[in-house]
């Protein structure tokens, strides 16, 4: 094989700049003290201005890759999750007109809220895989299957009040009807369980990302993402009930605030 160096143009031999011609080492000069110094009594600078940048100009953190359906989806978590509390509480002390407002808005708002997460995800397929697997120790999937059973328990009492409301004239077989009221109070009742993880969940996910405040804060944000969910499911449930059977979603509101 022939050399490489063959291919090479020809280098002109470098000066070595630390020995002389005839290979004795120059003498260094000597800085006068002051030299270079604009009132020639301080030394002169050995190091320039510097300003912090980091590597290649990427930022130190990456920032989420979120847009705004997430914000919208936080806040339909918040907001079904406390709906689903108040509607168990409402169901266990024979207030139909909360239990009936809560039941819708729980169920309305976990439905809205499941679309703008997979608006977010871009691609309907993506949130079924979010399902392939059930890992205690991810906030995400464990998140993904408490939002699937709240939706799916807030479900069956949403439709039982829809079918109570319009007189029992939604088509359904008689067999169906009476499951759907006898599954009701049950599945009201899982549903209030799982409101509070629902409406917490979200803070243990930004917790646990590289976010330095968020990361900061996660033994405090679930408080937050909690009081925020009570009094956004107050506040919708105050609007849509009557005063007079409000009085618990006035309550919550007061102690989220």
């Amino acid at each position: 094989m022939s050399n490489f160096d063959e291919y090479r143009p020809p280098q002109p031999e470098r000066r070595n700049r630390y020995r002389k011609f005839d290979g004795t080492k120059p003498k260094k000069k000597r800085k006068r003290p002051g030299a270079g110094a604009q009132d020639g009594s301080k030394e002169e600078r050995m190091a320039q201005d510097f300003e912090f940048s980091s590597y290649y100009g990427r930022p130190v953190v990456k920032a989420p890759p979120w847009e705004w359906p997430i914000g919208a989806y936080l806040f339909l978590g918040g907001v079904s999750g406390g709906s689903g509390l108040l509607a168990a509480g409402a169901q266990a002390v024979g207030n139909a007109p909360l239990r009936r407002t809560t039941r819708l808005s729980a169920f309305g708002a976990a439905a809205a809220g499941s679309v703008f997460l997979i608006l977010d995800l871009g691609r309907p397929e993506r949130a079924l895989n979010m399902f392939r697997v059930f890992k205690v120790t991810s906030p995400m999937s464990l998140g993904s299957w408490i939002l699937s059973g709240f939706a799916s328990a807030a479900a069956l009492p949403a439709a039982a009040e829809v079918d109570a409301a319009t007189g029992h004239k939604l088509p359904l077989p008689k067999f169906v009807r009476t499951a759907l009221q006898k599954a009701a109070g049950p599945a009201g009742a899982v549903a209030g369980v799982l409101g509070g993880p629902l409406a917490g969940y979200t803070a243990v996910l930004l917790s646990n990302t590289s976010n330095p405040v968020w990361n900061d804060m996660k033994k405090h944000l679930p408080y937050v993402f909690v009081s925020s969910a009570a009094a956004a499911s107050s506040g919708m449930a105050m609007v849509t009930t009557p005063v007079e059977h409000a009085g618990p979603a006035r309550v919550s509101g007061m102690a989220a605030a």
